[in-house]
């Protein structure tokens, strides 16, 4: 009944909370929780964080009724967004959680005949444990939202650098520069199988000369996209291919031998060429 009563008057003061926090800001350089971003960034804060107050006191009354999971994720996909670094977050949960825990604290102190120091306790540790249980969903969730939006920026990337270059009518080169992961050799595949027959090409020059280190399974993706392109009817021509990627190639017991293969780029045009 004392907790009853106690969530009661936090509920009833989540707008004086909020205005609190929202008071509590300073200047931040390119940040949402900056005092001086436009008043319809204000507005969401406060809604979002009125929101946070009634899940979070919610929990406190019902922990079988938590519902901290939804808002977490919403507030992460809106942070990661709108790109703002995991540890200003983090910063605001710290922050909140001193007016909370004050305002709940001048409840208290008018009712200090009410509570034991048992009911204190133990109240304390159900809000700090709301808290730690709002951080760690939602930097799980920030986490995750980040990750895939690094994804489909490595995917960009990876298909604005990895081009297959048209060099006459039937014949394109497609250098691959940089570190090579499974994932990028997967997209280099669907971008060059694509491209290849977007341009309607007859032969293909893979140039691995600015290819460092590969590993196995690389290895494998790469010489799968020469088996599918060679299927299309591609002839395809490999040049650059260093010492370690053709011991590599040959522990996999992957043959280059039905593959014309260069040490150069320029070599392997001059010969096709004179074809």
């Amino acid at each position: 009944m004392k907790t009853k009563a106690l969530c009661h008057f936090l509920r009833e003061q989540s707008g004086s909370m909020s205005d609190k926090w929202l008071s509590a800001r300073t200047v931040e350089p390119v940040s949402v929780y900056s005092i001086n971003v436009p008043d319809k960034v204000t507005a969401d804060l406060r809604e979002q964080n009125q929101h946070f107050i009634h899940t979070l006191i919610n929990l406190l009354e019902n922990p079988a009724a938590d519902r901290m999971s939804s808002w977490a994720q919403e507030i992460a996909v809106k942070r990661a967004a709108s790109e703002t670094p995991l540890y200003r977050t983090i910063q605001q949960f710290r922050r909140f959680r001193l007016i909370f825990l004050e305002t709940a604290e001048a409840y208290i102190l008018s009712h200090e005949d009410e509570f034991s120091i048992h009911d204190l306790l133990s109240f304390s540790k159900q809000v700090h444990s709301a808290f730690d249980h709002a951080i760690e969903l939602f930097t799980r969730y920030y986490h995750q939202v980040s990750d895939a939006r690094m994804e489909a920026h490595k995917t960009m990337i990876y298909k604005q650098t990895t081009p297959v270059i048209p060099i006459s009518d039937e014949i394109g080169v497609l250098p691959i520069v940089g570190d090579l992961d499974m994932h990028r050799a997967a997209m280099i595949t669907e971008s060059a199988i694509s491209k290849a027959e977007q341009l309607n090409l007859s032969r293909i020059v893979i140039d691995l000369s600015g290819v460092l280190v590969i590993d196995t399974m690389v290895a494998g993706q790469l010489f799968k996209m020469m088996q599918m392109l060679k299927l299309l009817g591609i002839q395809v021509t490999i040049t650059g291919i260093r010492p370690e990627i053709a011991q590599t190639s040959i522990q996999l017991g992957i043959d280059f031998g039905d593959l014309a293969t260069f040490g150069q780029l320029k070599h392997a045009l001059k010969y096709l060429y004179k074809e």
